[in-house]
């Protein structure tokens, strides 16, 4: 099943309404699950994300270097909270071999995402934004990233790209600006990681 449906989705709601709620899948309500480590105790996990068409304040200036780099008409959808673009999509930029080739398209991202963190991941450093899926069919390629701090995983972060005709049309995030996290929770992170052999989260 294509992440982009759910992307696309998003962006066709927000711009016929300039509105936009999507539930996030599998984030409890009152807090994360056991095993998954908040900054501070109590915080909650939000289960709806509320979009908006109109770019925030804090975005201004990393919103209008994409346009201005990337040319053409683009539609985006806000997460209200954070200020990240939940889902963009447009006339699409040129991304040769992408939909065929894996490491190409992998190359084209990395780089738009360097070029592009203070909209994608504000406050965040571009190797920080780790790779997880990069999937193609002969049409359409997607490539799924995840946010990280210090090496750990960051709850519910991601960011999607979907290349279809080699060109970059639609993109997504849902990573969170500026993530802080106290010393101790990185710590004992790192130690359950390490015990467990498995993947740790951090609540931003």
């Amino acid at each position: 099943m294509r992440r982009s449906v759910s992307l696309l989705s998003l962006v066709a709601i927000g711009t016929l309404t300039g509105q936009a709620a999507a539930v996030m899948p599998n984030a409890p309500a009152a807090g994360p699950a056991a095993g998954v480590l908040q900054p501070k105790a109590g915080d909650p996990v939000r289960a709806l994300v509320v979009g908006t068409g109109t770019a925030p304040a804090a975005r201004a200036s990393a919103w209008s270097k994409f346009q201005q780099l990337a040319g053409g008409t683009w539609v985006g959808l806000w997460d209200e909270v954070t200020g990240v673009p939940m889902a963009v999509h447009g006339e699409g930029l040129a991304a040769p071999g992408s939909v065929n080739d894996a490491a190409a398209a992998e190359q084209f991202t990395r780089a738009f995402i360097a070029e592009h963190i203070e909209l994608l991941a504000p406050g965040t450093a571009p190797s920080d934004i780790q790779l997880v899926d990069n999937i193609g069919d002969g049409e359409m390629r997607t490539l799924g990233f995840v946010q990280t701090h210090r090496g750990i995983k960051v709850l519910d972060a991601h960011l999607i790209f979907e290349f279809k005709n080699d060109r970059l049309f639609v993109f997504g995030s849902t990573a969170f600006p500026n993530v802080s996290v106290p010393e101790s929770a990185v710590t004992a992170a790192a130690a359950t990681l390490k015990s467990a052999g498995g993947s740790t989260l951090l609540a931003a």
